[in-house]
């Protein structure tokens, strides 16, 4: 078989130069990748806060739809009521009228 030999001092310093190097830019992906990761966090949390204010103006804009519609029907109402008393008052009075001339006939 093969024999190994032992390191010699300035092979092993390479080595631990060479992993050393190696640790420190782990570190710095790992932070990066960190950073990245709460900016991701960030950004979700705005997405999900605009969603809620997108929620919540969709819900104030249907209720004031609502409120609209509701509000147009009592003025039709109010008109359409005004229209029926207006019409009774004009067949009243031509009914007076009527019977007025009737009386005057006789």
């Amino acid at each position: 078989g093969r024999t190994t030999t032992p390191l010699g001092g300035g092979m092993r310093r390479i080595l631990s130069e060479g992993f050393g190097l190696i640790e420190e830019r782990l570190r710095t992906l790992e932070g990066g990748l960190q950073g990245q990761l709460n900016d991701l966090g960030d950004r979700v949390g705005e997405i999900a806060g605009q969603a809620k204010i997108a929620a919540e103006t969709a819900k104030v804009a249907a209720y004031l739809q609502k409120e609209s519609e509701k509000a147009v029907t009592e003025r039709v109402r109010s008109i359409e009521s005004a229209a029926q008393v207006s019409a009774l008052m004009r067949a009243d009075s031509a009914e007076g009228a009527s019977m007025r001339r009737s009386q005057t006939l006789e």
